[in-house]
């Protein structure tokens, strides 16, 4: 498996087949403002090939600071469940160097807000794949459009097999300023950040 970062005609070639196709209409942000980002450094798009074919790939949003946010990633239709997914997990330690990032952070739903066994069932199930894939639970939590998240972060290669994580205040920080990058930065009617966003610590007061 290989991993390549995209250029920006490389994104809008797979802008509509991939991206459009995998993720809901109401959850993928606009081809032009992704390319806006790319072009002022602040989101990378990754993807990862077998045998000179494409078999998954990341976006990432970034600010600079010493974690990217996985803001979208997907396994191509033909080969999931054949375990891509799982190794694309341990590129991604690889892309998190190529990226200059030490930490890679997911968004997992909170399996206590699911609607039904069933679902909380499936995000137990995608807690417990990022955690064989090495990444680490911390005690920050995430609300985006109404969606809580618990956080988990993925080390990059360079830090080694078990790499001591950040502290969780760290971890908001850097958090926040990603979900700023990708909210308040962008052109269209104003959006007001506290009404669509809050990041916190379990253990303490939402911040």
């Amino acid at each position: 498996m290989e991993l390549k970062i995209w250029t920006i005609e490389e994104l809008r070639a797979f802008y509509r087949p991939c991206l459009g196709r995998d993720f809901p209409p109401d959850e993928l942000m606009p081809l032009a403002r992704m390319e806006e980002l790319t072009r002022a450094g602040g989101q990378s798009a990754l993807g990862f090939y077998r045998a000179g074919e494409l078999a998954a790939y990341g976006v990432f949003i970034q600010n600079g600071r010493e974690a990217a946010l996985l803001n979208y990633y997907a396994v191509q239709p033909r080969l999931r469940g054949q375990g891509v997914g799982t190794r694309c997990l341990g590129l991604l330690r690889q892309a998190a160097d190529r990226m200059n990032a030490r930490w890679i952070i997911f968004e997992v739903e909170a399996p206590e807000d699911a609607a039904s066994p069933e679902e909380a069932e499936t995000r137990g199930r995608r807690v417990a794949f990022y955690r064989r894939g090495g990444a680490l639970a911390t005690g920050v939590d995430s609300e985006l459009f109404g969606v809580h998240y618990h956080i988990m972060l993925l080390p990059a290669a360079s830090l080694g097999p078990e790499p001591a994580p950040p502290e969780d205040q760290e971890v908001r920080d850097s958090l926040e300023g990603l979900y700023r990058t990708a909210i308040t930065d962008r052109p269209g009617p104003e959006l007001r950040f506290q009404d669509v966003c809050r990041v916190w610590l379990r253990d303490g007061e939402a911040l």
